[in-house]
């Protein structure tokens, strides 16, 4: 009698699991499909990038998150949360939150939406620190949606919108940004990606493209990560590349490197500020064997 009840209040614990689990999959489905219908259609655009000698080179990607899975859990890859296996994470700091989103979407159903109210400073950071500790040269790429435009408080002085760097750590309590890419407003009033120095304090501006509102684009990055002055970071915004930075130092000596996607500026208006991310990458190229 004691082992039928056994075998039944395991068999009622599997059954409410499974109930959970077609429940959850038929909610997310049923969202899927009405989001999709409701989302203006054409929203996503390809572009070919002009990477080196592309011809003989395969493109191997190490990591992606496009966010289907309705969470984060992709951030900490090969662990699903921070269980001190994972291979990044999701970090906030002063009014900033992270969540999957229905609203828009580049790819798919679902996006990460960044949100952040500043002043005071305030971030969201989506950070991979796995591939870049075991390659020294990688790409990395992601897909933006601003859904309006914004400008940046004080940015003749010390006030910055960063949306994507580099950090290098030297123990526990030492982690610094090496290269940072900004966002800035032209004399136009329109947003243009630039990078920083956060070392040297140099930026390197462009007004080749603007970054726009209402539509997805894509950065993508090279970073040949160098304790010494043969670093290089070069970036391309929709295929059409941007700048191209060598012979820098882009971790300490000593440290290693690090990767992050962020909403994190000293103050935006309007204001809450938001933004989404969506397939994100980060892939080498390796030549081709014959």
């Amino acid at each position: 009698m004691n082992r039928l009840l056994k075998y039944s209040g395991w068999g009622l614990v599997c059954a409410n699991l499974i109930g959970y689990l077609w429940f959850r999959h038929s909610a997310i489905a049923h969202a899927q499909q009405t989001a999709a219908a409701q989302r203006p259609s054409g929203i996503g655009r390809s572009f070919t990038i002009d990477l080196p000698t592309p011809a003989m080179m395969d493109r191997v990607v190490l990591w992606r998150a496009d966010f289907e899975t309705g969470d984060a859990s992709q951030m900490f890859y090969p662990a699903a949360w921070a269980d001190g296996l994972e291979g990044g994470g999701v970090f906030t700091s002063g009014h900033a939150g992270a969540e999957t989103s229905l609203e828009y979407a580049h790819s798919g159903t679902f996006s990460m939406k960044m949100t952040i109210t500043a002043p005071p400073v305030s971030a969201v950071r989506l950070f991979r620190w796995l591939e870049p500790q075991l390659y020294p040269e990688l790409y990395y790429s992601v897909w933006y949606y601003l859904p309006q435009q914004y400008v940046v408080q004080d940015q003749d002085t010390a006030g910055y919108w960063n949306l994507f760097q580099w950090k290098s750590k030297l123990r526990p309590d030492r982690i610094d940004p090496f290269f940072v890419l900004n966002i800035q407003n032209g004399s136009d009033g329109k947003m243009y990606l630039y990078l920083f120095d956060w070392q040297t304090r140099q930026s390197y501006v462009q007004q080749r493209m603007e970054a726009p509102a209402g539509q997805w684009f894509n950065v993508t990055a090279r970073y040949r990560c160098a304790g010494d002055r043969t670093g290089q970071v070069t970036f391309w915004q929709d295929g059409l590349q941007l700048l191209d930075v060598q012979n820098v130092a882009t971790r300490y000596a000593d440290g290693d490197c690090q990767w992050s996607v962020d909403n994190y500026s000293t103050g935006l208006l309007p204001t809450p500020s938001v933004f989404y991310v969506d397939d994100a990458e980060i892939f080498l190229l390796q030549e081709r064997q014959p």
